[in-house]
């Protein structure tokens, strides 16, 4: 891994590198994408607005009442999600608005 210099000449060594970023346009209505395969840790990072999500299989669907949703990102925020057996998809719903959730398989 190929450290990264500040511009004080300090290097910089990430722990985990990201691998095969995807994005998710969330709204008021739930949308879902597909994990990247092979990973069983993924990171969230929700942009420009608060949602809640929701891992699960193909039919994955997130609900702003849903006390099963796995958790809720302001907008910034990321957090990093163990993928259990079964799960292939991410649900996203906005609380308000719109925004992003980008998905990234971690190694």
């Amino acid at each position: 891994m190929t450290p990264i210099r500040e511009t004080t000449g300090n290097s910089i060594v990430p722990v985990a590198s990201y691998r095969l970023c995807r994005d998710l346009a969330v709204t008021t209505s739930s949308a879902r994408k597909a994990l990247p395969t092979g990973y069983l840790v993924v990171t969230l990072k929700a942009v420009d607005c608060r949602m809640k999500f929701k891992l699960g299989d193909g039919t994955v669907a997130a609900a702003l009442a849903d006390d099963g949703a796995d958790g809720a990102l302001e907008a910034g925020d990321s957090i990093d999600v163990p993928v259990r057996a079964g799960e292939t998809h991410v649900a996203a719903i906005a609380v308000a608005g719109s925004g992003t959730l980008y998905v990234m398989g971690r190694t």
